[in-house]
C-alpha cells in the first residue's frame, strides 16, 4: 500500500509529460520534454485536494486544468486554444469516444505542421 501511494503520482507525472511531450510533436512544437515533467510535476500537488470528498474531484479537476493550459501556453509558446486541445486530448479522455477525437487530433496536428512547413 504504501509503494502504491509513493509510486502512483510518479508514474502518473511521467506518463502525462510523455504524452502531452508526444502530441505537441506531433503539432510541430518543440518544447523540450524536460519542461512537461516540470509542468506536469508542480500542478500535480493539487493532488491533496482529492482528501475532501466528492468536492475534492471537482477542485482538483477545474484547477488543473486552468494551470496547464496556461503552462502549456507559455512553455510551448502557442495560443491559449492549442493549448486546451494539447492538453484536452492528452490528459482529458478515457472513453472509447477518446479514441476517435486523438486519431482526428492527429490528422490535424500533421495538417498545422504541414502549413507550418511551407
Amino acid at each position: 500500500l504504501i509503494f502504491t501511494i509513493l509510486v502512483s503520482p510518479i508514474v502518473q507525472i511521467v506518463f502525462i509529460a510523455i504524452m502531452l511531450h508526444i502530441i505537441s510533436l506531433f503539432m510541430g512544437l518543440k518544447t523540450r520534454q524536460e519542461h512537461f515533467y516540470r509542468l506536469v510535476g508542480l500542478v500535480s500537488i493539487l493532488d491533496f485536494f482529492y482528501i475532501i470528498p466528492f468536492l475534492g474531484i471537482v477542485i482538483v479537476w477545474v484547477w488543473k486544468s486552468i494551470l496547464i493550459i496556461k503552462g502549456l501556453k507559455v512553455i510551448s509558446q502557442i495560443s491559449t486554444l492549442k493549448a486546451f486541445f494539447l492538453y484536452f486530448f492528452c490528459c482529458n479522455g478515457s472513453t472509447p469516444l477518446y479514441t476517435v477525437f486523438i486519431f482526428l487530433f492527429i490528422f490535424l496536428a500533421q495538417a498545422i505542421a504541414l502549413e507550418n512547413a511551407h
